[in-house]
């Protein structure tokens, strides 16, 4: 049996948000010639592929997404700067456990399920957000007054 190799390395880097996005193909092409059933191509293709931030590089938290905090201050001028003042307190925080949002947030609960409720502004609103520790990244599932949070039957499904 003669085989011969043939291998092409593709490579993209992308640098997005100060991350490294590395993308690598590689081909590896074996011409197998067996004498008594004819000429085979076997293809192999390893596909490899970083993405750093999925590794969770950054130490601080992501927020999903701000335009949702702003679409509600926009409605709610009142909520502006305690809204704000969340972001940019959760945006620089490096959360591993519910004691560390407690120790940022005294007025947090867990409702289960990964979600958070925060109060807002004394306890005027009421934000809930789930809260992946390993990725650090804070999806906000709703923004609402005391008494709109209190109709809603069941926060840890949202």
């Amino acid at each position: 049996m003669l085989a011969a190799n043939v291998y092409n390395n593709f490579q993209f880097q992308n640098y997005n948000d100060k991350k490294l996005h590395n993308i690598e193909l590689c081909f590896r092409i074996q011409k197998n010639v067996n004498l008594t059933a004819g000429t085979y191509y076997l293809f192999f293709v390893n596909f490899r592929m970083d993405l750093v931030s999925l590794q969770g590089n950054s130490k601080n938290m992501r927020i999903f997404v701000y335009k949702t905090l702003v679409d509600y201050y926009t409605k709610h001028p009142d909520s502006k700067s305690a809204l704000k003042d969340w972001f940019f307190k959760t945006k620089e925080s490096e959360w591993n456990n519910f004691a560390e949002i407690k120790n940022t947030f005294n007025g947090v609960d867990s409702v289960g399920n990964r979600r958070y409720v925060f109060n807002i502004k004394g306890n005027a609103y009421r934000l809930v957000a789930i809260v992946l520790f390993v990725p650090k990244y804070v999806y906000i599932r709703f923004i609402g007054t005391h008494a709109e949070y209190n109709k809603v039957k069941d926060s840890s499904t949202m």
